[in-house]
Parts: C-alpha cells; structure tokens; sequence
C-alpha cells in the first residue's frame, strides 16, 4: 500500500527541511492580508518543526497583534513503523476563531512589537 496524504487546508502553509524560510514568511503574510482567511497554520514534522517557529516567530514581529497557538502530536509514518513529531502553529489576529487564550499551547501577542524588519 501507498501512504495516504492529508489534504492540505488553503490556509495551511506545510513546511518541510528543503524549503526556505523567506518564502514561507512572504506567503503566510500574503494569506494573513487576505481578511476572509483571518488565520494560518504552519505545520512541519520532524526536523522541520524548528524552521517552523522561526518563521512563526518573524511573521509576529511583522503583522502585529497575532495570537498562537501550538500544537505537538507523534505521527506514524511507514504504515507504523516509524513515529515522527509534528508541530502545528496557528496564528490568527481574532482570538474568537479559535480555541479559549486559556488553553495549554496559547501564546498572547507580543507586548511591543519591535522595528518593522525588512524583507
């Protein structure tokens, strides 16, 4: 059998290890500026997982007043025989969308956003 691949959500953005960080931050800024997609979600497993919240973290510093929220699960991978880590990062300027600010794996906005970075 083939593995099976999970649909990926128009506001998903999958980041993988070959990939670069400058394009996942210029397309999760474009999808942050369509306002009918008022949230992102930045998935990766395994050794992705840190280019992950890198970008999570540079896509903050430049659209202020972002909400997180994390997400870390094991995966099996191989029909089984290999478990991975995955990494879900959802990040949304309206609380009300998704999941209680109370909840393990929520992060407030960052309190004073620093100097615009250049692109």
């Amino acid at each position: 059998g083939g593995s099976k691949r999970e649909e990926l959500q128009e506001h998903e953005i999958r980041v993988t290890g070959p990939g670069k960080e400058r394009h996942y931050i210029s397309y999760a800024l474009s999808l942050l500026e369509d306002k009918e997609k008022p949230f992102i979600v930045l998935s990766a497993m395994g050794t992705a997982i840190n280019k992950s919240i890198a970008v999570a973290e540079i896509v903050k510093l430049r659209v202020p007043g972002l909400h997180q929220w994390n997400t870390i699960q094991t995966r099996a991978l191989e029909e089984g025989r290999r478990q991975v880590s995955y990494m879900a990062i959802t990040l949304s300027s309206d609380p009300s969308l998704l999941e209680r600010s109370d909840t393990l794996g929520y992060q407030a906005p960052l309190a004073s956003p620093g100097p615009p970075l250049q692109p």
